[in-house]
């Protein structure tokens, strides 16, 4: 980030309500965001609301697609919609196909990419105007996000402003101090949980400036212009995992304060090259959709833990299945019981802490025996020639019958080992070191090896692309030769 300016120390407040933002008192000239290099403070962000706000006054009122890549954008839009008594559904991405599944009750779409067809799309900053700010009912679904379902359709949460607000209060008590007055910088999309809270809500309730911007590569971060002196990095595994890789020169941004990651577990190794490199601890967040974060979790310098500490006014437990359970403000619907069952396995210490033990939907039957796919990857990354590891179930032949595909990465003697001996000595010595732990009819049969992982914008595998591998011509050659 050159050209930084000498900013006097950015405007801190205290945490305000997100039903109460419009109605707060920040000062005009206090900066909300960095858009392209340029700062826009809050007398902008409130005309732009504003004339918003008048656009959608006369229209009628209902769901709206909120889909933008600017979060500057994205901001304006969330803030005009509900001030008009409206509610936002955000699709899982900006692509047409996703945009498209949505469509159904909606009224239009305010956004900066192309709407489905035939549907009214405003752009967000393009109107200014005044408007008489209100407070918000705080117990309404205000916004829809969208996820996978466990049986691979879109699933709806939807999310109260008060669930928003017990979370972001419980994140500035928990992170507030490291991160101090930062702005931040995100290379995760505001159109998922994580992203909406740490890189939007967050900044926006606490008077910190967001950039607007979201870079997809290291080289990509923002330079050049009146950028704010300190920032925090709120980012994903698909990015800081890149940090340990071979020869890789990777640098924080500069006047970096604190990192943060979530969507997917952080190697331990990336964790500790971070630490070594940057100097900084990567302050690692455990949640979901449906839960939002549950808890937090630092695997390098002296308070180093594999296990993960609740957030503030969350409670964890664990069914006598091993299934993980929260009771937790930041749910919504309200919990029947007080509990909600978490699609993660693991164990709760009397102290609260818990460990993550991989999915419950990552145990699967092949050939008529349960094998957790978790513990079988594990065990291959444990192999003296594997760098990542990840499994996918395959269906061939008859309905039911299953086989497992393995995609390997391999280290420096892994390539050397495979270039010398070729993929059947090593889809037999994988086996071998798997035999020891697995029935023999559970192995994997088919054996692909890639430069990396195929990972999601969140830092979460893209199982789709990994079964693309498989299911190419060169995917299932022979069942011994791969």
């Amino acid at each position: 980030m050159r050209g930084r300016t000498a900013l006097a120390s950015l405007p801190r407040q205290k945490i305000i309500k997100l039903s109460h933002l419009m109605t707060g008192r920040r000062a005009p000239g206090s900066v909300v965001a960095f858009e392209n290099g340029k700062p826009l403070d809050w007398g902008i962000f409130t005309r732009h609301v504003g004339g918003l706000c008048r656009e959608l006054d006369g229209r009628p009122r209902g769901r709206w697609l909120a889909a933008a890549n600017s979060s500057y954008a994205f901001a304006v839009s969330l803030c005009a919609l509900w001030q008009t008594g409206n509610t936002a559904v955000l699709p899982p991405n900006l692509q047409k196909g996703s945009l498209e599944e949505l469509t159904t009750g909606i009224r239009g779409m305010l956004g900066d990419v192309p709407g489905p067809g035939g549907m009214v799309v405003l752009p967000p900053a393009a109107f200014s105007g005044d408007w008489e700010w209100k407070d918000l009912d705080s117990g309404r679904s205000a916004l829809w996000l969208y996820t996978s379902g466990s049986a691979g359709g879109r699933k709806g949460v939807p999310k109260t402003l008060a669930n928003i607000e017990e979370e972001l209060a419980a994140l500035e008590r928990t992170f507030g101090p490291a991160v101090g007055d930062s702005a931040v910088l995100a290379t995760v999309s505001h159109q998922h949980i994580y992203g909406l809270l740490f890189r939007l809500f967050w900044p926006l309730c606490s008077g910190r400036p967001f950039i607007s911007e979201t870079p997809l590569l290291w080289d990509e971060l923002p330079s050049g212009g009146p950028l704010p002196p300190a920032v925090c990095l709120v980012s994903s595994p698909a990015h800081l995992n890149r940090v340990c890789s071979p020869g890789a020169d990777i640098n924080p941004p500069p006047g970096c304060r604190a990192v943060f990651s979530s969507g997917a577990p952080l190697a331990a190794e990336a964790a500790l090259a971070i630490r070594a490199r940057w100097g900084l601890p990567v302050r690692e967040v455990f949640g979901s959709t449906e839960t939002g974060g549950v808890g937090w979790r630092v695997q390098s310098g002296p308070e180093a833990s594999p296990l993960w500490a609740p957030l503030p006014g969350v409670r964890v437990s664990a069914s006598r299945g091993g299934r993980l359970r929260v009771s937790s403000p930041f749910v919504s619907p309200p919990l029947s019981g007080g509990w909600r069952a978490m699609g993660d396995r693991g164990e709760v210490l009397p102290d609260g802490r818990f460990g993550s033990a991989g999915r419950v939907d990552r145990v699967v039957k092949v050939a008529g025996k349960r094998l957790s796919l978790d513990e079988m990857e594990r065990r291959l990354k444990g192999h003296p020639w594997v760098a990542a590891a990840v499994l996918s179930v395959l269906e061939d032949g008859p309905p039911g019958r299953a086989f497992i595909g393995a995609l390997l990465v391999l280290n420096p003697a892994g390539k050397e080992n495979l270039a010398a001996g070729g993929r059947p000595a090593a889809a037999r010595e994988f086996r071998r070191f798997l035999s020891g732990h697995f029935d023999a009819v559970t192995l994997p049969r088919f054996f692909r090896y890639a430069a990396s992982i195929p990972l999601n914008s969140q830092g979460k595998i893209s199982r789709a692309d990994i079964s693309k591998v498989f299911n190419q011509p060169a995917g299932r050659r022979s069942l011994n030769a791969e």
